[in-house]
């Protein structure tokens, strides 16, 4: 049943919602966040940005994340991170995904 109830919460947009809300407010530090992107343009190059500071307002940080994915040529993603992680090497945003 356990499996289920969690299954069934993944796909539900209000928990949806929920997570993002509670990720932001993890991440924040003095009000802010820092959120990187990165993906592929529509000729299959990688590219990363760097991280941008935000509000810590799921509002803000989601009218970002729309504004960015309605002009991108290929898929991309974002990932939120705390202001103090920028320029640590050694995050996940920065390429090494098993640090």
């Amino acid at each position: 049943m356990k499996n289920h109830v969690k299954y069934t919460q993944a796909d539900d947009p209000l928990a949806r919602k929920q997570r993002f809300a509670d990720n932001i407010k993890a991440k924040a530090e003095a009000g802010f966040i820092c959120i990187y992107a990165e993906g592929r343009d529509c000729d299959g190059f990688g590219w990363a940005s760097s991280p941008s500071m935000l509000p810590a307002v799921p509002t803000i940080v989601n009218k970002y994340i729309d504004d960015a994915h309605e002009w991108s040529d290929g898929i991309m993603s974002h990932t939120i991170i705390k202001p103090s992680d920028v320029g640590n090497p050694r995050h996940r945003a920065y390429g090494n995904r098993y640090a």
